[in-house]
């Protein structure tokens, strides 16, 4: 009990990743587009960037104005997606508050969708399609998950999710049923406590808004937020210090170096997958 080792994960994940390129007779791609300059976004896909070249991957990242239409950028993620050499399409998020996301991230087709964002890729998860593409961030914490119970099997498992947003929660919720464990999603608006969870999830996106005394002995906690403290510091939603001072028996993810490095090597996962739903070899 104690810290989870998700450097570890990651590298499990990573050599998995390794494993399958080597035995592909192509090089898949992967095309990242950014509209406008958040600051966060730009840490966001550096990190990609690094990580996808590291392993062999193509990478293009295009860069688009903060002004542009919605009819441009929809036809400029078309196009991209048109060619056949691109073979995993993600829209880096936030975008400007002008721009509609659903209508843009809907524009990339099912087999190029790598973030697993559009309508058609959340329907088939739900739907426990193996050909589903699942975003990454809940991709991390289900391999989390899985290697602490060491089987697919999740039926022994109560979860609690503090989330309902497309990229955590909701996906989240659907991976988790799809291997038999009892999920309870809630949100900003939900009255909750964590007594009867085995597994507690958050991502609500406030700096320390858990200690020690909102969970139990035996339990997993799993911070999938990155937020700053008012130090400026990295941090998640829960103090896990605080909570690993005060209660032996628990496992905890920390923040940062925890659920975030997960997700950008499940992403890379998602890249040859959607490489080889594309018919590649």
């Amino acid at each position: 009990m104690g810290l989870i080792d998700c450097k570890a994960i990651r590298e499990e994940i990573l050599n998995d990743v390794k494993s399958q390129l080597a035995e592909l007779k192509g090089t898949p791609r992967l095309c990242i587009v950014t509209i406008g300059n958040d600051d966060a976004s730009k840490v966001y896909v550096r990190n990609k960037i690094k990580t996808a070249k590291e392993l062999g991957i193509d990478v293009q990242h295009l860069q688009l104005d903060d002004d542009i239409c919605q009819e441009e950028a929809e036809q400029v993620i078309e196009a991209i997606c048109n060619r056949s050499t691109n073979h995993a399409v993600m829209l880096q998020l936030p975008i400007p508050s002008h721009l509609n996301k659903d209508r843009l991230l809907n524009v990339i087709p099912q087999h190029k969708d790598v973030d697993g964002l559009t309508d058609l890729n959340m329907g088939m998860l739900v739907n426990n399609r193996q050909d589903a593409i699942v975003p990454a961030t809940a991709q991390g914490v289900y391999a989390i998950l899985r290697r602490m119970n060491r089987n697919d099997d999740l039926s022994w498992v109560n979860v609690t999710v503090v989330n309902r947003s497309q990229l955590i929660g909701k996906p989240l919720q659907a991976l988790l049923t799809n291997h038999n464990a009892t999920v309870t999603l809630c949100h900003s608006k939900s009255e909750y406590d964590f007594e009867k969870a085995d597994i507690v999830v958050t991502g609500i996106g406030h700096a320390h808004s858990y200690y020690s005394e909102d969970f139990f002995e035996g339990q997993t906690i799993i911070d999938c937020s990155m937020n700053r403290d008012e130090d400026g510091h990295l941090c998640g939603d829960v103090n896990y210090k605080d909570v690993l001072t005060h209660i032996r028996d628990i496992d905890i993810t920390p923040v940062p170096s925890g659920v975030g490095i997960l997700t950008t090597a499940c992403l890379m996962l998602n890249v040859v997958k959607c490489y080889l739903l594309q018919g590649g070899k």
